[in-house]
């Protein structure tokens, strides 16, 4: 059976000195600091890889637990490393032997900690970032109106991005919430029209016209201010329509 914590922890008598290093042994202090007040993200881990890795390939690693292995992994995506060389930074760095628990002893092989990450389940690294993200709401370190996002590039069929088409992606697609915020409660958004239609009969006239070499660039002035006014619009109303929204939750507890 795979433990799935080993508390023990020798003391640490050198501290750093570097401002930058301070910095950098904070980023995994802060980490471990999360992983000791919610206990549940290694509990999902451990229920996921213990099921998987109940026997390790060679006995020498058997004795590593599912905390050794969830913060080596943690370490190869801080560090962003392959398995081979997560495990040989860890095995080099004293303060990443600190951070994975594994001190002075003999470090994990790289496969080990290939099987673990495979061991854990789409759905549970979901749970896990339900779990990150009730943590960050309930100690209010996000609030969920601003959020800065990592996202994996995928290939696709995408138009040639104009002005006037990326401010037409702008306006179609803040009418699209606000006409989903108004199912749900029409006072809030207000009585207000949304006119999908002409704003991208605006876009089509001036595609076609910037299209067209022969006629007068000037042309093209009236629609673009008439374009921009609308975009400007919905985004003023797309504003007001969070501020109700927000009152509305905070009123109601």
């Amino acid at each position: 059976m795979r433990i799935k914590l080993d508390p023990q922890e020798p003391l640490d008598f050198s501290p750093s000195r570097l401002k930058v290093t301070r910095d950098y042994h904070e980023k995994y202090q802060t980490v471990d600091r999360i992983l000791a007040e919610t206990p549940k993200i290694l509990t999902l881990f451990h229920r996921d890889v213990s099921r998987v890795l109940s026997k390790a390939g060679r006995k020498r690693q058997a004795h590593f637990t599912s905390d050794h292995l969830l913060r080596a992994i943690l370490v190869m995506e801080i560090e962003g490393l392959p398995y081979r060389e997560t495990v040989v930074r860890i095995d080099d760095s004293q303060f990443l032997r600190r951070f994975v628990r594994v001190y002075d002893g003999e470090a994990m092989d790289y496969s080990l900690l290939c099987k673990a990450y495979k061991a854990v389940a789409p759905e549970t690294w979901q749970e896990l970032n339900r779990v990150l993200g009730r943590y960050a709401i309930d100690r209010e370190l996000i609030r969920g109106t601003c959020l800065r996002v990592d996202t994996t590039a995928c290939e696709t069929n995408i138009h040639y991005p104009t002005d006037s088409s990326l401010l037409w992606d702008c306006y179609r697609v803040t009418s699209r919430l606000i006409a989903r915020v108004r199912d749900y409660d029409a006072e809030a958004v207000g009585p207000g029209r949304l006119q999908d239609r002409r704003v991208k009969r605006l876009m089509l006239r001036i595609t076609r016209r910037a299209s067209n070499k022969e006629d007068d660039r000037s042309q093209l002035e009236r629609p673009y201010r008439a374009l921009l006014a609308h975009v400007a619009r919905v985004l003023h109303w797309s504003r007001q329509v969070r501020i109700r929204v927000r009152q509305r939750l905070e009123a109601e507890g």
